[in-house]
């Protein structure tokens, strides 16, 4: 079920701990339990972050689940563009039992924003630790161009959903048109 998390180098996926330790699980396999209340919670940060990116219709698409344990690592990075639209990316930290320690989340602009949860920013970096206060987690999001890193982390394990926020291009040429009549 879960494989290890690549990452891209060129025009490469490769598999390397040294760079990237963590295990990934694809969204096809992924399923929730309380659909209706999750899927209330990513409108509400949907909103957010169209407030936050300055754009009206965006929308999120589940990338991938993500599994950090002891150890567990990112150096630092910029997300591969999946899509024309993708703008930024979405990560949602899940409760596990025991929590976690260490594994901060180090985000370095340009366009450091957007941010909820338990995130601090100070000047242009941006570092979040994921904890989750509440059954439905804490999230972090930024711009694709935005390098950053996970550190290691020391203790428990980290359980992450990805998503890419997406921006769509067509909705706004479609409203563009309606308006000019």
């Amino acid at each position: 079920m879960a494989q290890q998390a690549p990452f891209g180098r060129g025009t490469q996926t490769v598999v390397d701990e040294s760079v990237r330790k963590g295990l990934q699980i694809d969204p096809s396999l992924v399923e929730f339990c309380n659909g209706e209340s999750w899927k209330c919670k990513l409108q509400c940060i949907a909103a957010e972050l169209r407030n936050a990116y300055q754009r009206d219709n965006i929308s999120l698409h589940l990338y991938k689940m993500l599994l950090y344990e002891e150890g567990g690592h990112f150096a630092p990075h910029k997300d591969t563009l999946r899509h024309k639209t993708h703008i930024a990316s979405l990560l949602i930290s899940l409760p596990v039992e025991g929590g976690c320690e260490g594994g901060v989340l180090r985000v370095t602009a340009p366009g450091c924003s957007g941010s909820g949860g338990n995130a601090a920013a100070s000047g242009d970096v941006m570092e979040w630790d994921g904890r989750c206060d509440d059954v439905e987690g804490s999230w972090c999001s930024f711009y694709t161009d935005c390098q950053h890193e996970w550190t290691p982390l020391t203790k428990g394990k980290r359980v992450v959903l990805a998503y890419q926020v997406l921006y769509d291009y067509h909705y706004v040429s479609q409203f563009s048109l309606s308006h000019s009549r």
